[in-house]
């Protein structure tokens, strides 16, 4: 099954406060990477920032004030994924509802919502599939916490690096929802 893994690092839990500032892409058959992008953002200047966030995804204040500007981000997004015909992939994050909620106040800030839409997921203009929760998925299995790290520790994944990264978690998440199908199918 070909999918298109994301996640998001933001500067905040509050996506009606805070910003997206980093997001990650990839297109993934089973386990495998077919192609993948991450995407910084640059400051949203009617957002606020949380030090705490900044810390967790390692993204420097520095880095996100002359960043890109979060519009033309996400027309360079819609483009790659136009490019990767994948805006119609089911589509799969550890925590939906958060990264959905972000990328749908991305997309209003932006002006690509559609408020015709009836649907709670974000920005159809961007990605238009259907969204799988393995966070959600995970919850069936006995574990102390369904965190992505927790759930990749069960197939012996983990992440190379000390702070979140959108791309390394993205993937992450697309090898956890591989083996996850795997087991339902067992």
């Amino acid at each position: 099954m070909r999918i298109l893994a994301l996640d998001t690092e933001t500067g905040g839990l509050d996506p009606n406060r805070h910003a997206i500032v980093s997001l990650g892409l990839a297109i993934m058959e089973d386990a495998e990477v077919i192609a993948s992008r991450e995407f910084r953002l640059g400051m949203d200047s009617k957002a606020e920032y949380d030090v705490k966030a900044l810390e967790i995804n390692g993204i420097s204040w520095k880095s996100i004030k002359e960043g890109p500007d979060p519009k033309q981000v996400y027309v360079e997004a819609a483009r790659w994924l136009d490019e990767h015909d994948a805006r119609e992939m089911d589509i799969v994050s550890h925590n939906t509802a958060f990264d959905a909620a972000f990328i749908s106040q991305w997309a209003f800030k932006c002006g690509y919502w559609d408020r015709g839409s009836s649907c709670f997921i974000p920005a159809p203009e961007l990605v238009r599939g259907p969204w799988w929760c393995t966070r959600r998925m995970a919850s069936r299995l006995k574990l102390e916490n369904y965190k992505l790290d927790t759930v990749c520790s069960l197939y012996k994944l983990a992440r190379t690096g000390e702070h979140h990264g959108a791309l390394e978690d993205a993937v992450l998440c697309g090898k956890v929802f591989a083996a996850l199908r795997e087991k339902v199918a067992a």
